[in-house]
């Protein structure tokens, strides 16, 4: 059966570009459906024969209270003429990225004209904490229209199996790493000196930066260096912290995936103290660059694969006792062990590759075309 696919998402940023090409290669076609793609991303996914049509959306200002203490904007926005783009793309297998409005309406189009839906939920239990009572009593209604559900790790399959999922219908699937945000490992070496810290990712409240600098705040100075790399609304207030605690931090803004390469490529650890994150790519991208993480339990991707004493240690961000034995265990670490962190954290990382993380997307698409197919005959 022919596996023409369409991606129905809400922003499709430039990480996603190798994943997508690699998935391409495994369909018979690909379409991305988005409200939120920038000029240069369109290039690259049209050189690679992904179609990409933009969605006409309205949207409205919205906060995003989770229960561990921190506040967002997330901004409710309602895509408009899903399904007439659909039947014109005509697509034998339609994917969507959420449990939201966006997928309510491409199941609608999906069960009028029998086309299996596959769900990508990228979501955990901790992420999902605190969410409204429509979406509590949405979202299972949307789960039993799904032939298909592809989770980032085991907490996104429990989340789904608390509101009802059929066990057998979900798959768990890493999220791919970018190429060309991974540092050459075998050329990389530590540094000598105090122990070099990075971290990279928006600068929000829900990113926990300004927890890490309190807890910093009571280990000495002379044993560490923190590099941030990133943007944000919270990057001022961040920086007015560490000029109060007076901490070694140095602030390089919003950096190319080559020049974060760079950054792991000089750097001892990562540190991500996130406060909520569905999976966090860069812990990928810093364990298949040969530095360990320092990571926290409400990010999927550390507890999906950082292992305590293995490639790394994982904490809890809001609670200043984990997180200085964490930090304080990296600066313990002697360069023998190192090096036998490193490349455990590379090893930790090697299934992350896009082709090897679409091969298992790939497939699970086509078992849902396989099992209409098989549907369709026995009528």
């Amino acid at each position: 059966m022919t596996v023409r696919v369409a991606f129905i998402e809400g922003r499709v940023l430039d990480y996603r570009v190798p994943f997508l090409a690699a998935l391409r290669a495994r369909v018979d076609g690909l379409g991305v459906f988005a409200w939120d793609i920038s000029s240069a991303t369109r290039g690259a996914l049209g050189r690679v024969d992904i179609e990409v049509h933009a969605l006409k959306h309205v949207s409205f200002k919205r906060t995003w209270r989770h229960p561990v203490g921190f506040a967002e904007p997330l901004p409710l926005v309602i895509a408009l003429g899903i399904s007439s783009a659909l039947a014109s793309y005509r697509p034998t297998v339609v994917v969507s990225g959420d449990l939201g409005l966006r997928t309510m309406a491409a199941a609608r189009y999906c069960r009028r004209d029998a086309v299996p839906f596959v769900l990508w939920i990228r979501m955990s239990e901790h992420s999902e904490r605190g969410r409204s009572r429509a979406q509590q009593f949405t979202r299972p209604v949307i789960l039993q229209r799904a032939s298909r559900m592809i989770v980032n790790g085991a907490s996104g399959r429990d989340y789904l199996r608390s509101l009802g999922a059929q066990p057998n219908r979900i798959k768990v699937v890493h999220q791919a790493l970018n190429p060309a945000a991974v540092a050459s490992a075998g050329e990389r070496c530590p540094i000598t000196g105090p122990t070099q810290l990075l971290a990279i990712g928006r600068l929000v409240q829900s990113k926990g930066l300004h927890l890490l600098f309190d807890s910093l705040n009571s280990l000495p100075r002379d044993r560490w260096r923190l590099t941030v790399a990133g943007d944000g609304y919270f990057r001022h207030d961040l920086e007015q912290q560490a000029q109060r605690y007076e901490l070694p931090v140095e602030f390089v803004g919003m950096q190319p995936p080559g020049e974060l390469a760079r950054l792991l490529g000089n750097s001892d650890f990562l540190v991500h103290p996130s406060l909520s994150d569905e999976w966090a790519l860069v812990v990928g991208e810093a364990l298949a660059s040969g530095v360990p993480v320092l990571g926290s339990v409400y990010a999927q991707a550390v507890t999906e694969l950082v292992r305590d004493n293995v490639n790394g240690w994982t904490f809890s961000p809001d609670d200043r006792h984990d997180v200085v034995h964490a930090v304080d265990w990296a600066t313990g670490v002697d360069l023998v062990r190192w090096r036998e962190l490193s490349a455990a954290a590379c090893a930790s990382a090697e299934h992350l590759r896009p082709d090897i993380i679409a091969d298992s997307f790939a497939h699970v698409l086509h078992e849902a075309a396989d099992e209409r197919r098989t549907a369709d005959g026995k009528r």
